[in-house]
Parts: C-alpha cells; structure tokens; sequence
C-alpha cells in the first residue's frame, strides 16, 4: 500500500496562502499536483451561509493567494475548468477522488478528499503517539440526496457501519474515529480528519494511505456473495414461446422471469412490461436464442460465419469466468464455442483483481466485442467497474487463444465499454464509453498512432428527458454515457452510445461526415436496443443486437436482432420487414410500423 498523502498543517481564518504554499497543502493530501498552468484555469468557489472568499490573481491568471473569512462552516471547491479536455480532474485513475476540495471546520479550513458515487474507497490511517483525537468530517451538497455509506473498519475488518447518509445536504456530519485504522467509504460527499493533538504546539501531522482499485482485498463474504451466480452463460437453447420475460441482473440480486429457474434468481411475474412493443416503437421480434445475455453483439467472420460475444454469467455486477463466444450461419441457430478467454489462466494481473462496484467485490467482464479487422480476430473488453483491453487471436481463429494486442500489461484506458471500428482505406480507429474521443490505432494494432481527439458534436439534443441524469449535468454535450458504437454507412460516419431516452436504455447516434466530426443529428435509433452494435448481414442488409435494459422492452437481457433502415437524411429506425417478428404477429406490427415509423423521418 502507498503513502500518498500527508497534513501539513491548517489553514487559518483570514489566514493568507500564496501559490506554493496551497500547491504544497494540496499535493501531500494526494490532490493532484498542479502545474501552474492548470493553476491558472482553477477557480474557488465557496457554499455556506455568511462565507466570504477574496481571492488575489496574478498577472498570468493564476490564483497566487486566498483568504478564507467566514466564521461559520462552509465548504470551499476547487473547481478544475477543462483541463486536459476534462472536465473533471481524474485522480490516479480513481472515480472517486475527482475534485480538489477543502472544507472549514470551526473557523479554519482543512484539506478534503472528494468520493462520487461510483466505486468505494478505503482510508488508512497511520497515527503519532501524540495525537489525542481524529475526527472525520463529512459534508454533503443541500441538493445532493445520493446516498452515503460510511463504515468504519478495525484491523482491516469492518467494526459497524455509520448509517446511509441520505438527507445530510447542507450540513457537516463528524464522527469520531480515534480507535480506528480505518475508513471505508462509498456515495458522494466531501471528507476531511481534524488531528488533534497531545502537544497542542505540535504541527497537525497524520499521514493517510489510500488503497486504490488494485490494492484493494475483498472480504470473503463479498466474494461468496458473488460467486453464488452462474460465471458463465452457457450454451442455452432455441426458444420456447414468445421469449418474453428474462432476467435483472443487479448489486442486490438476480430477478428472473421464465422457466430456467434455479436457486439464486429471485423468481418475479414480471422483469419488463412490454409497452414500447404495444405503442410501436419496437417490433415484437422473438429473442434469437434464449441465452443470458447482455451487451450482444456481432461480427460478420473471415468463415462467413457470424460470431457472438457479449456480457455473459448471471451477474455482471458480481463474478465472471471471462469471455464467452457462440456462432451462427444464419442469426437463428447459434452453436456454443465456450470460454474462449479465461481470466483465471489467461490474463493479466490487473485483469484478475477484485474490484469494488458499487458496495462489494466484483470480478466482472462487462460488453466484450469481437472483431475482424485486417484478417484476424480481436476483442476488446472492459472489467466493472473500469479498465479497457485489446486481445487478439494468437492463431488466427475466431476460438483463440486471446493474447494481448497491446504491449503494456495495464488498462488502455481507465473506462468502460470499448469498441473497434475499421474503416474502408484500412484505418482503425477506437472509442469508448461515450464516445466523447478517438483515437486511430497504428498498424500492427498494439498501440495508438495518434493522441486521443476530441469528438465535435455541433447540435446536442438539450431536452432532458432524452438523456440520463449525468448527460443532463454535461449539459447534453455526448450523444450518450455509455455503450460506445461506431460504424459507416452511405458514406457517412455513425458514432453512438446508450443512453435514457424517455425512460427507454436505447443506442442513440449522431451523423458526420468525418470521423471526428462534427456530429448531427443525435437520435434515438432502436428503441429499448441497449448497450449493442450494428452490422451488415452476407446480403448487406443492417441489423441491431438487441438485449432489452429497462421495463419498457418485453424480454430483458437475451440476445436479439432488429433489423434497421435508413432515411434519406441518415436517421435509423426500425425497419418495416422484420424477419424475427412471428408471423402471428406480423400484421400489428405492419399497421403500427405505418403509423409510428413511415413518416417520422421520410
């Protein structure tokens, strides 16, 4: 474990800073270091009743002094402006420690650690023999009503747990932490340690160490809560019925709906509700195979043959064995090529870590995408809750073995949901996430040949509630927050991602005539499609996978296939003829096709 951080001391009330000495404060609590240049794009801003801030600027606009002059608490952030293309800081490849903060705690101000959400963290604490008291402070925004946990831990193991902080907006929580060793924290608020100390002319001295994603050791509980779900899918089989119904995977259980029942599914009459089928807005398309399956998508093989990959096991909030693949000649019968990647056996290192999301241990693959680019094949895939790999085929097939394509033995990129994308003058190019960047990579495929760019996205789509709740906080400024998808049609450059698009988990896309844009024309493409891919069947015909991620779909987490059409400007929408609607069923669809789709884009 490593020492990152140290308290050098407080800042006093009315007490002046220059430049080197608030760098120096910031640094050791293992708020990143600055250069002036980054200093010079940052901005104090203060919340709390009363709180007064000067701030001193020098002539190349960096902040070279601060005079903190309230008397009351208040909390105090640094706020990072767009550096690096970021908007926010991202500290040692950690989600949790994103934001340079300072909170004032009686009248004098202390240096904080800023937790979002996502992930959990762990605070170890070394003390003197001469402190006599260590307080933790929490704080929370007035209008922040996420969740908060806090447990406090003796010798690595957790001693209790102090509540869920949901309704402390606007006010400063402290709790004694004396006796303990350790803090382990998730949710979103700021924290900072009041030392206290036996020689009150001693400086305030505490050192804390941060056990960061790879340092982290599950308990056993978390693992065997994990490992009580399936780690892998299976073959699974030809469906049975209309395919309705499926499985919610989540933190607290696997819900499932249908007749493979086992022990672990919490059994429920219903995981989705099947109104985006009854208003039109998708077809009534039967699963492709009955198979737990999230994240499907597809690639069109050397062979001819079409080829599988997705998020498999029952629980990808839990456990996974790896990467599993399946095959088809025809999208219908797809045969199981089992696990083609074994993390166990196969990965590296950071691979095969335990990882914190959001409250236990997780081993988990999430979205893995194969691809077949330059005559070979090549997946790329990310592990919950972030950390992106490449591997390719050692031999050339399709079943591996899977070695890494890139040289360095570490996450690309410390994100989630990766994607490929070839073009037709044989440029390779990789996004993620969002798809808020790109970069091309170089020819032999084990490294970038360029810097990541910037995507221009020219006309966001700014009402609310086409987007989910952290578009909204980037002012719509992504097409969509995760899922990543690329591909090119007519010419023109496709890039997309997942987003909530009236309630519905759907890939939207946006138009371009380059690949890095600018982009147009953002819009909702398959209804409740999800996180997937599109492709081009052997008779150059468009598809999109389809695995359903929200109560409006009518199976939930199974492979599916929609068939797509384009307008004459470039929309995608459903297409008219959809070979897995059951012909029973075939008639309403044409009639609600007509009614919804015809005319919304021609």
């Amino acid at each position: 474990m490593q020492t990152i951080s140290t308290f050098t001391g407080v800042i006093k009330q009315n007490q002046e800073f220059n430049i080197n000495e608030m760098k120096k404060v910031f640094s050791l609590l293992c708020i990143m270091t600055l250069s002036i240049g980054a200093w010079a794009q940052n901005t104090f801003v203060c919340a709390g009743n009363n709180a007064n801030i000067e701030l001193s600027k020098s002539i190349n606009g960096g902040v070279t002094s601060v005079t903190y002059g309230s008397t009351e608490t208040a909390l105090v952030t640094l706020v990072s402006k767009d550096v690096d293309g970021q908007k926010d800081n991202v500290l040692f490849n950690s989600n949790y420690l994103q934001k340079e903060r300072v909170i004032l705690i009686d009248g004098k101000c202390y240096p904080g650690i800023f937790f979002r959400r996502q992930g959990e963290g762990i605070l170890t604490i070394e003390k003197s023999k001469e402190v006599s008291k260590i307080t933790m402070y929490a704080y929370k925004a007035a209008t922040d009503n996420r969740p908060m946990y806090v447990k406090i831990w003796k010798n690595n193991h957790a001693r209790h747990e102090i509540g869920t902080f949901n309704s402390f907006g606007g006010k400063l929580v402290s709790i004694d932490i004396t006796s303990q060793d350790a803090i382990r924290l998730s949710g979103s608020a700021v924290f900072a340690l009041k030392v206290e100390y036996k020689n009150n002319n001693k400086p305030a001295v505490a050192k804390i160490m941060h056990a960061l994603d790879g340092d982290f050791t599950p308990l056993q509980s978390d693992i065997d809560w994990a490992m009580q779900f399936r780690a892998t899918s299976g073959a699974g089989h030809a469906v049975v019925g209309d395919g309705r119904g499926g499985w919610r995977s989540g933190v607290i259980d696997v819900q499932y709906q249908g007749q493979d029942i086992r022990p672990e599914y919490t059994v429920v009459s219903k995981v989705c509700s099947g109104t985006a089928v009854e208003e039109g807005l998708v077809p009534p398309i039967k699963p492709a195979w009955d198979v737990h399956l999230r994240d499907g998508v597809v690639t069109l093989g050397g062979d001819g043959m079409y080829y599988l990959t997705g998020s498999s096991g029952d629980n990808i909030w839990a456990y996974a064995k790896g990467i599993e693949l399946w095959k088809s000649a025809d999208l219908k019968s797809w045969e199981y090529m089992g696990l083609v990647w074994d993390i166990d056996k196969e990965a590296d290192e950071w691979v095969k870590q335990w990882r914190k999301h959001p409250r236990r241990a997780v081993r988990a693959v999430w979205a893995p995408e194969i691809h077949y680019i330059r005559g070979n094949y090549f997946i790329c895939f990310s592990m919950c809750p972030r950390g992106i790999g490449i591997l390719k085929s050692a031999t050339g097939k399709p079943e591996g073995p899977y070695v890494n394509a890139f040289k360095s033995n570490e996450p690309i990129v410390a994100a989630i949901d990766a994607t490929l994308f070839e073009d037709e003058d044989g440029e390779v190019y990789f996004t993620y996430a969002g798809a808020t960047r790109i970069a091309r990579l170089n020819k032999e495929m084990d490294g970038f040949a360029e810097d990541f760019r910037t995507v221009i996205f020219s006309t966001p789509d700014t009402i609310a509630s086409h987007h989910a709740t952290g578009c909204v906080k980037r002012n719509f400024a992504d097409i969509g927050h995760e899922g990543a998808v690329i591909f090119k049609y007519n010419g023109k450059y496709y890039l997309g991602g997942a987003d909530t698009y009236e309630g519905r988990y759907s890939p939207c896309v946006a138009v371009s005539e380059s690949i890095y844009g600018p982009y147009t024309m953002r819009h909702e493409a398959i209804p409740c499609g999800g996180g997937t891919g599109f492709f081009k069947d052997k008779k150059g015909d468009w598809w999109c996978s389809y695995f359903g991620n929200d109560t409006q779909t009518h199976f939930r987490e199974k492979v599916g296939f929609v068939r797509v059409s384009f307008s004459k400007d470039g929309h995608v929408y459903p297409a008219l003829d959809q070979p897995f609607v059951p012909k029973s069923e075939r008639k309403t669809w044409e009639e609600k096709w007509e009614r919804v789709w015809k005319n919304k884009y021609n």
